[in-house]
């Protein structure tokens, strides 16, 4: 899908800006309120179609496990705000379901890697590691993960591929490369750069690109960690 920048009116601004906050009944009287509703179905900037409730359900992703938040009773209070706003939208939308996202990031702005080989991927030849004694099942593992292809990762990890592999060549870097741990660096940078965001529960025309691959690393990160072994 060709990315469409949709630079959002004032009203739209208001109405996106109660949805990043869980303010269920503001954004029930600004939809009330609003004539053209075009922004519910798609919010535009990503390689797919991102309607508004996609917000809720990437906050879900990302805030939605109070276990993995040192405040744990901050954590409980954003899962409540969540929790409600999910049910708005199930309420809206007539639905008693929400369909996965399809995270791929193919066609995204920064995490495109569909054009990639494997060799760029992992910075030297899958067969250079196969020589040294590396699995290419954690090989084929660390590729699919990097291109966030959600479905391959799970069978690959239901196989008994093990995530938490240090790949290195000596004499060819120092340095080791890790799925989780580089998986969850650009999650750290992403989370960075939406801290403004987060922090003024708004979000301006194109940083929901942003929250997209934000909840794409949370997700996929989330998976290998149930699977280090």
């Amino acid at each position: 899908m060709e990315i469409v920048p949709r630079y959002w009116k004032k009203e739209e601004q208001e109405l996106v800006n109660a949805v990043v906050a869980m303010d269920v009944e503001r954004v029930k009287d600004i939809i009330h309120s609003i004539k053209d509703k075009s922004i519910i179905d798609d919010l535009g900037w990503v390689h797919i179609k991102f309607p508004l409730h996609y917000i809720t359900l990437c906050q879900q992703a990302i805030f939605g496990y109070p276990d993995e938040w040192k405040d744990v009773e901050d954590a409980m209070k954003q899962t409540v705000s969540i929790d409600n706003m999910l049910e708005f939208w199930r309420e809206y939308l007539s639905i008693d379901s929400y369909p996965a996202i399809k995270y791929e990031m193919s066609g995204d702005y920064y995490y495109d890697r569909s054009w990639e080989t494997d060799a760029d991927i992992m910075f030297a030849e899958p067969s250079e590691y196969i020589a040294l004694g590396y699995s290419k099942k954690d090989i084929d593992l660390y590729c699919a993960a990097m291109r966030f292809d959600f479905e391959r990762v799970q069978q690959i990890l239901d196989d008994g591929a093990n995530p938490d592999v240090d790949f290195a060549i000596p004499g060819v870097s120092d340095e080791t490369t890790n799925i989780i741990h580089r998986i969850g660096m650009e999650e750290c940078h992403l989370r960075c750069e939406l801290n403004y965001v987060v922090s003024q529960k708004r979000l301006e025309a194109g940083d929901n690109r942003l929250l997209l691959a934000l909840a794409a690393h949370s997700e996929m990160y989330r998976l290998l960690e149930r699977y280090r072994k």
